[in-house]
């Protein structure tokens, strides 16, 4: 149960990072 919720939290990391990259590249792109 540990490991699972262990892949889970490094996986719903990686989607978080993912979305605040993106938002602040479209927010760049916006910007220029």
């Amino acid at each position: 149960m540990p490991r699972q919720f262990s892949c889970t939290l490094h996986v719903g990391g990686r989607t978080l990072l993912g979305i605040v990259v993106h938002g602040s590249l479209l927010l760049l792109v916006s910007t220029n």
